[in-house]
């Protein structure tokens, strides 16, 4: 089964004090919206990593 959303960011991710989400690949940063979604760290990890991880 696939990871889910919250799971691929948990485990790429790691949490900055200011809100933003660092890529443990890359390094680059993110911000997860106000809803709560991760459409847009799963978006960098297709379009940045998708031959590395995806």
């Amino acid at each position: 089964m696939s990871p889910t959303p919250k799971q691929l960011t948990q485990a790429l991710y790691g949490k900055l004090p200011n809100g933003r989400y660092k890529c443990r690949l890359c390094s680059k940063t993110r911000k997860l919206s106000s809803s709560g979604g991760y459409t847009n760290a799963v978006d960098h990890l297709r379009r940045d990593h998708e031959s590395t991880f995806l």
